[in-house]
């Protein structure tokens, strides 16, 4: 009997910690990279910023070039002096990994008189333009600098023949990219002939994704599922227990290509999980491991108690006396659970 109510409070204070905190926002920072040459991933947490004990998981989003013959009849495709040059396309004009502290340039030649290039960064989703004009007052060489994903400035004037140089003031990996980036956008990719890229369905079907939490070596594999209306966008339904690092592998086939890509926090352009006690006021509540953890403490320390209570041939004073002591334990418990409750003074 006390056993079962022993586990009953362990339950209620596992339920307590679960629903002490409200879900927060949505997406705000992902990170993304081309794979297999020639599909677009852009990964990060279901829910952004990510906070232990709530429910999250993987957010993950794939495109895929649209058909080159349908890109061909692109507006924005139609050149200076007849010259093609593809602004539109993911990566067509020119495209750079760059790590904290380091640059990538790119000389706009005469070919480029009159056009207006977009460029963006996978890993925070801001874009900028260069303007290629005679009237400009850059030339030379102009200096766009990355400050958390941001591009300062993110447009930019310049003569025919100026090299843009930019640099990556963050801590982590940025990537500048030409062409404007649909996953970006929080709209639906059209399928239509104008598209520059279309989503990639059905790999619920094909991949799985491996979470990883880094500090402890703990992982699991999970099923991806679509979410309804969005083409090319899947997640993985997972509540974190723990704080730090993670990692996402996500792997299997798509369109019968081989995929096994790692993507992993404060790596590749998302955050890491965060304690919930950063967000939670007035009282800040205990996080659920450490309700667990200090429950089932409790559960090991009664439970001894009994053996040895049995091994001696304790009398059934002695016996009462060790229950109600482990009864102490889980009233303390759940005295510390409510004492965050209580309001302040």
């Amino acid at each position: 009997m006390f056993k079962k109510q022993l586990r009953a409070v362990i339950f209620a204070l596992v339920a307590f910690s679960l629903v002490a905190v409200a879900t927060i926002g949505v997406a705000l920072a992902h990170g993304g990279r081309e794979v297999a040459g020639k599909y677009e991933f852009t990964v990060g947490f279901f829910v952004e910023p990510a906070y232990e004990g709530i429910k999250t998981g993987l957010d993950l989003r794939v495109t895929k070039p649209a058909e080159e013959e349908a890109m061909m009849d692109h507006e924005h495709m139609d050149m200076d002096e007849g010259m093609d040059i593809d602004l539109e396309t993911h990566g067509a004009v020119f495209s750079g990994t760059l790590e904290s502290g380091e640059t990538f340039s790119f000389e706009f030649t005469e070919d480029f008189h009159g056009l207006t290039v977009p460029y963006h960064s996978h890993n925070s989703g801001q874009g900028g333009t260069v303007m290629v004009m005679d009237s400009a007052t850059n030339s030379g060489t102009v200096s766009v600098e990355i400050h958390d994903g941001m591009f300062e400035p993110s447009s930019v004037m310049v003569q025919p023949g100026t090299t843009v140089m930019w640099t990556n003031m963050d801590d982590h990996q940025q990537t500048v990219t030409s062409g404007p980036h649909s996953s970006f956008t929080g709209e639906e990719t059209s399928h239509d002939e104008h598209a520059t890229t279309v989503p990639v369905e059905g790999l619920n079907e094909t991949l799985e994704v491996e979470v990883t939490h880094v500090p402890s070596g703990t992982s699991r594999v999970f099923p991806i599922r679509g979410l309804f209306n969005d083409p090319g966008h899947y997640t993985a339904d997972f509540i974190p227990t723990a704080s730090g690092q993670y990692s996402f592998r996500i792997f299997g086939t798509i369109e019968g290509v081989a995929i096994n890509e790692t993507f992993t926090s404060e790596v590749d352009g998302f955050n890491s999980m965060q304690s919930s006690g950063d967000i939670q006021f007035p009282n800040q509540l205990p996080e659920l491991r450490e309700l667990e953890a200090a429950a089932q403490g409790a559960l090991s320390t009664a439970q001894q108690a009994e053996i040895k209570a049995a091994d001696s041939g304790g009398s059934g004073l002695a016996v009462t006396g060790i229950a109600l002591g482990a009864v102490g334990i889980v009233s303390g418990l759940g005295g510390l659970a409510f004492a965050f409750m209580k309001k302040p003074g």
